[in-house]
């Protein structure tokens, strides 16, 4: 955090800052946010201040640039998720997962694992979403733990959710992409948490997009392989339908990215790819799209699809992504509504139960 804080004094002092500067916000917040260390899992969240002042351009809920800290984050590497997420406490939450991290996961007994049900039925039938039965301790090993009954580090991303529905119903939007400096943040891992914490909360369907289309990596979080997704409905012409799947908790539906495609910005910047954004954030009133992106520094994929998103998230990966990385990072989403940064595998952490 301190020589993040020191990289964006450094920018100040360079390069004058518009008053109203995303930039200029966050420091201020980041330097009346105290971080702190919570759980097993290396996280690290700063606490986020919603604006519900005047609803900013088409973005999303709780993590806004402009009145952000930090945000919670759970860790990811392309492979397999191995890592851990945190919570802290005096309204700042964090989070992060890390590969070392992973023994120090609550174990429990193989199949003790449950998926949390919401209080409200979803009274949702699918009829042409194919529905693959998931087991709880798969997703527990894969790291995808926000839905799971108990789990020590579930309620961190209810904090997360609760921040970005807020800030989503003020706005008055229901997209947000999550994109990350370099690979290896944990920015997948996110989204899936997310997703499915979203998805708890009965009053909206969420669906699920992966859009890293050189590296999906959302359908092995769900422990599955997808032979067909996004790519396949803008080269082949597959129908939507058809490449939807639900994994067994209620209200999410997720879009896997299909087989590996290498000129994957090409293909994010067709007609046919603006045509399905819009129709799964229009379809229903209710639905809130999350959009896993690929890194914003190694490939333009998420700058070219941003412009079709409301808001977005920054996931940041301690010692690894450097002060310039974020902000240059930063820079680039001023224009996309960020709502905030996930500070991913903290290394300094302590337990604080409740």
């Amino acid at each position: 955090m301190e020589r993040i804080k020191k990289a964006l004094e450094r920018a100040r002092e360079l390069r004058p800052e518009q008053a109203d500067s995303p930039l200029k916000k966050m420091r201020e917040a980041a330097s009346r946010t105290e971080p702190v260390q919570s759980d097993q899992m290396s996280a690290n969240v700063a606490k986020v201040q919603p604006d519900t002042s005047s609803a900013p351009p088409p973005e999303s809920p709780v993590l806004k640039p402009e009145q952000v800290a930090a945000l919670v984050e759970p860790v990811a590497r392309s492979p397999l998720p191995s890592e851990s997420v945190q919570s802290g406490a005096s309204g700042t939450a964090r989070e992060s997962v890390d590969a070392p991290e992973r023994d120090k996961f609550v174990k429990r007994p193989k199949g003790s694992a449950s998926h949390q049900k919401s209080a409200v039925a979803s009274k949702i039938e699918y009829t042409q979403t194919r529905s693959v039965e998931i087991s709880a301790d798969l997703l527990e090993s894969n790291r995808v733990i926000a839905g799971i009954k108990d789990h020590p580090q579930s309620d961190l991303f209810r904090v997360l959710r609760t921040k970005i529905l807020h800030r989503m119903r003020v706005d008055k939007i229901n997209s947000l992409a999550i994109t990350s400096p370099t690979k290896g943040a944990g920015k997948s891992m996110v989204a899936a948490n997310l997703a499915v914490s979203l998805a708890m909360e009965a009053n909206q369907t969420v669906i699920l997009v992966d859009l890293d289309l050189r590296k999906p990596a959302i359908s092995r979080y769900f422990g599955f392989d997808a032979q067909q997704g996004v790519s396949d409905y803008l080269l082949e012409g597959a129908e939507l339908p058809g490449l939807l799947f639900q994994p067994g908790i209620d209200r999410l539906v997720i879009l896997p990215a299909g087989n590996p495609v290498p000129q994957s910005s090409e293909l994010l910047s067709t007609p046919r790819m603006a045509h399905l954004v819009e129709d799964i954030t229009n379809r229903y009133a209710t639905r809130i799209v999350v959009f896993d992106l690929p890194p914003l520094l190694h490939l333009d994929d998420a700058l070219i699809f941003l412009p079709q998103v409301k808001s977005s998230l920054l996931v940041v990966e301690e010692g690894v992504n450097t002060p310039a990385e974020v902000e240059q990072s930063l820079m680039l989403l001023e224009k996309s509504n960020m709502l905030g940064t996930v500070y991913n595998k903290a290394r300094l952490t302590r337990q604080l139960p409740y």
